[in-house]
């Protein structure tokens, strides 16, 4: 994020799920529910993200519970965007396949 903000680049971070200290929370809460030890993530990785967090201009948000849980720990709606994930079919009509071949598509990381 440093090089891209001495760059000038506006940094959009894409986080896919609830806020960290949202997560943590209830993590802790469901262990200690059940007697079990608690598992969270380690406290440099939370405070990474935090960092992240709070260095990013935007944070591109999947679901309105995700938002939910980013102004609750005090993230400005400013600077939210919500992309849900996923397609409205509704807007595209399939074309018939022209031959019989078998094809898969992958667009995601590994």
């Amino acid at each position: 994020m440093q090089k891209a903000r001495e760059l000038g680049a506006v940094i959009v971070l894409e986080h896919g799920s609830s806020h960290i200290k949202y997560q943590t929370s209830i993590l802790k809460e469901e262990y200690e529910k059940f007697g079990l030890k608690v598992k969270t993530a380690h406290p440099k990785i939370i405070e990474k993200v935090l960092k992240e967090f709070e260095e990013a201009d935007y944070i591109s948000i999947p679901s309105l519970f995700v938002k939910r849980t980013f102004l609750e720990k005090g993230i400005p709606e400013n600077k939210l965007i919500h992309i849900p994930f996923g397609v409205d079919l509704s807007q595209f009509q399939q074309i018939p396949k022209e031959d019989d071949v078998f094809r898969v598509i992958f667009t995601g990381g590994m």
